[in-house]
């Protein structure tokens, strides 16, 4: 692990990132919305090599910084996060609405085509643990049924739907305040 100090600055943006965004966009003091699944995980292994920073639209708005703050405290309260007014200078910035540049300038089309990853349709698939192994299977058997495998099918899809639906607080008897750890029901 690095010292503090010397830690590289990971930038993080906030909407589409951290948080869901799936209500989209409330005002810069409401944040609505569940995490993306794994965030709280992903964060926890980040910061043992970088400082984490989280750099939004909300950040120079009256309010934003303070409702990120709030936002994080109920789900993730261990992590080690700092805001910004400013764009730092990071060594890598994650973003949902950015290209990567790579010496050659993308075509309008291009730019005027582009979608964040929760606006492509696929990302109800991959947004969970259990996606991708959904996708494989559904993708190898539209019908459902492969050499007897109809019942992990259809437990696979009961837990996409569990955390589908918990991240849009549809869960009975959950509370929605409390967090739900990557991967365990609450």
């Amino acid at each position: 692990m690095i010292t503090e100090a010397r830690k590289p600055i990971l930038c993080l943006d906030f909407d589409g990132v951290c948080h869901s965004y799936e209500s989209g966009w409330k005002g810069a003091d409401n944040i609505p919305d569940a995490p993306v699944y794994g965030m709280r995980n992903a964060l926890k292994r980040y910061e043992k090599d970088f400082r984490i920073v989280v750099f939004s639209s909300r950040s120079k708005q009256e309010g934003g910084i303070e409702a990120m703050r709030e936002w994080f405290e109920i789900h993730a309260p261990d992590v080690d996060l700092e805001f910004w007014e400013e764009k730092p200078p990071a060594l890598v910035t994650i973003d949902d609405r950015a290209i990567t540049f790579d010496g050659k300038w993308p075509e309008n089309k291009t730019l005027l085509d582009f979608k964040p990853w929760n606006k492509r349709g696929e990302h109800l698939w991959k947004k969970h643990a259990c996606g991708e192994a959904l996708a494989t299977l559904h993708a190898n058997n539209p019908g459902g049924v492969l050499n007897g495998t109809e019942a992990l099918y259809d437990s696979v899809w009961k837990v996409l739907n569990y955390y589908h639906n918990d991240a849009a607080g549809q869960v009975e008897g959950r509370d929605p305040a409390k967090p739900v750890v990557d991967g365990e029901k609450s």
